[in-house]
């Protein structure tokens, strides 16, 4: 049997692999390092029910009962600051914690992985604070969600829109109910290359000579607006130059949008009609929009989309502050489409596994840029000499 004709149908959040009966299905990364199910045929028992339980190829559910848009601060600024946004994921969590509920987030691990763990107390919450560039790897939390409901705790998963949908999935085709259960989508622009990722990590150990224990895939230390990278070495040195060219090539892979999955291209959660009973993002623009409200320090856009989103944001906002708004000021294209694929794509990839990671960030980043001129310059600069002899 085959799960999909077109890797733009599979959006690998591995609940296939989790719903099959006959232990048939196993998850490998491909040559692009994203992960997809393979299928043994002498284990499948044709029950089909991974092709049931797959929703990224059915229509997307309009779950919108309610609908409220805010733009929101966290009132600590310390939380904010960590942040990558407006810090209303992290209050939202520790309201579930102190509540006796468990929270499921993305976190990096010690091999610079992304994962999501489950999450019991206060202090463990800094490992998911701040957006992961790289798609999560969820199959260790599907299990630990249903027994986490089944014991009648209150559970918090996030990730991005496919990995909800395929998490409620799983415990409806289970019988779980899903009363304990909230929901948040994050507004994804495509899963970029764990492969690329750790390039980029190989890379820059050899640039700096130092072995990096971490990383933040947007950093405040220049202010919530742009785009700026840290790497955390062994030796407790960072680097976060937004003028770094060495800091700058992983986050142009990810803009030039090569790097993506497949089937972001396609996704059918990119619209305003959300999965989660909140979705959150950066409320980009809200500087133009209502000035007094925006400063630099992160503004999240949260937008409620069910009855249940409803009720907890009600419960939290006194930790918040919040304007209303509408969701046409969020310049977010994602709450529209879905990302555009570009036309080099294949040749991106064709010349990486010909030629080299090398290669293609010298090609499509200004790293390639700033090394032809440095080449150019000193050519000129010797040519010059030459000619006055020196």
């Amino acid at each position: 049997m085959i799960l999909y004709e077109r890797k733009e149908q599979c959006c690998g959040c591995m609940a296939c692999e989790k719903n099959c009966p006959a232990k048939a299905i196993k998850i490998q990364k491909d040559e692009e390092g994203f992960w997809y199910p393979i299928i043994d045929s002498e284990l499948c028992i044709n029950c089909k029910l991974c092709k049931k339980i797959c929703m990224f190829q059915h229509e997307a559910p309009k779950h919108n009962k309610v609908n409220f848009v805010y733009a929101v601060k966290n009132k600590n600024e310390s939380i904010r600051n960590k942040s990558t946004s407006g810090g209303f994921n992290m209050g939202l969590a520790m309201y579930i914690i102190k509540n006796n509920g468990v929270v499921y987030g993305a976190a990096i691990n010690n091999n610079l992985e992304v994962k999501h763990i489950r999450i019991t107390d206060i202090d463990n919450l800094k490992k998911i604070y701040g957006s992961k560039y790289v798609q999560s790897n969820i199959e260790d939390v599907f299990g630990l969600i249903s027994q986490d409901l089944k014991e009648n705790k209150e559970v918090l998963f996030t990730g991005t829109p496919c990995q909800v949908d395929a998490i409620k999935s799983f415990l409806n085709n289970k019988g779980i109910t899903l009363d304990k259960l909230i929901t948040c989508d994050i507004i994804c622009h495509g899963v970029p290359s764990n492969k690329i990722f750790m390039e980029h990590i190989k890379f820059l150990e050899r640039m700096y000579d130092k072995k990096i224990v971490s990383y933040q895939f947007r950093t405040k230390d220049y202010g919530w607006i742009g785009h700026n990278e840290k790497a955390i070495f062994e030796d407790g040195t960072s680097t976060s130059d937004f003028k770094n060219r060495y800091m700058n090539i992983y986050k142009e892979l990810y803009g030039s949008l090569n790097i993506i999955r497949p089937s972001c291209y396609e996704c059918p959660y990119a619209s305003n009609n959300r999965v989660g009973d909140i979705t959150m993002g950066d409320f980009w623009g809200i500087e133009k929009i209502n000035k007094d409200f925006f400063d630099n320090n992160g503004i999240s856009f949260i937008k409620i989309n069910t009855k249940k989103g409803e009720n907890v944001f009600n419960q939290i906002k006194q930790n918040f502050d919040y304007i209303n708004n509408e969701i046409e000021n969020c310049k977010n294209p994602q709450l529209k489409g879905p990302t555009l694929k570009p036309k080099n794509r294949e040749i991106f990839w064709r010349e990486y596994h010909s030629k080299g990671y090398k290669y293609v960030k010298k090609k499509y980043t200004t790293y390639g840029i700033f090394k032809r001129v440095k080449v150019k310059t000193y050519r000129l600069l010797k040519k010059i000499h030459a000619i006055k002899g020196e």
